[in-house]
């Protein structure tokens, strides 16, 4: 299938992940590769995978010591779909983060966002040893960091390991930010990792009024409904959570684990 991005808006999302704390504009070194981008763009679109591949790892040998370009690799990658090669140059640029110091030198908090959006891209290629490892790395690099006290919280929680030090971290993210709904779902499924399934059942209320679309954050106040014993509330938001994607497996489940408990005739 062919694969059709934007350079310019890869461009734009660059400058997002960069600048989201990251000082400066694009150096001359990304101004120069947006043209090799845009050659391998249209061999993506011709679906020459290989020459795309080559062509993107010479604009990253051309500059080597420039963390823009080395973004701009990760971000095109990310924006083909392929998460295997972002996985691979994401490792690569924070391997490398000690010589990536042109056009300008990041700090530690800058480079801890970036090492948070590479955490997530290797999670979502399955790899969940390394995604905690760089989540890690991340919250070490700036304690202060949102995402990354929220990635270490969620990722002990679904392991089910040191969930005091979770639970502080998630509070930490929270505080942070306040506003955003799969940061408050964290704390939220931590106490319900906990068995504090009141506070549970609290903080994941908030967390779905924050974020109302989606279908995680309902089936995890599902979850806490039912531990609660609150069968007709349960019903509802795994409901919601499969109609919100039909496609998530734990969704389906859980609404048939509900429904033998509590279904109700006609639809609400």
């Amino acid at each position: 299938m062919a694969v059709t991005l934007s350079v310019r808006r890869l461009l734009i999302l660059l400058l997002a992940l960069v600048a989201a704390g990251c000082s400066g504009g694009p150096g001359p070194a990304l101004r120069e590769a947006r043209r090799d981008l845009e050659r391998a763009e249209h061999l993506l679109e011709k679906n020459r995978f290989k020459e795309a591949r080559r062509v993107v790892s010479a604009v990253r040998s051309r500059h080597p010591r420039d963390w823009q370009v080395a973004s701009s690799a990760f971000v095109f990658w990310l924006q083909a779909g392929r998460l295997d090669e972002a996985s691979r140059v994401g490792r690569e640029m924070v391997a490398q983060r000690d010589r990536l110091v042109e056009p300008h030198p990041l700090s530690h908090g800058e480079w801890s966002r970036i090492v948070t959006r590479v955490a997530t891209a290797v999670m979502e290629d399955g790899d969940e040893a390394g995604s905690a490892e760089l989540m890690e790395l991340a919250l070490q690099l700036d304690s202060s960091n949102p995402d990354a006290a929220n990635g270490v919280a969620w990722l002990l929680a679904e392991q089910g390991r040191d969930l005091d030090r979770a639970l502080t971290l998630a509070k930490r993210a929270v505080r942070l930010r306040p506003d955003a709904g799969y940061i408050v779902d964290t704390l939220g499924w931590v106490y319900f990792r906990q068995k504090r399934y009141e506070e549970a059942e609290r903080w994941l209320i908030r967390a779905v009024r924050l974020s109302p679309g989606s279908a995680e954050l309902r089936r995890h106040l599902a979850e806490a409904h039912l531990a609660r014993g609150n069968l007709p509330s349960a019903y509802v938001e795994a409901r919601k959570a499969v109609l919100l994607d039909p496609s998530e497996r734990e969704g389906r489940a859980l609404r048939a684990r509900i429904q033998k408990l509590y279904n109700p005739p006609g639809p609400l």
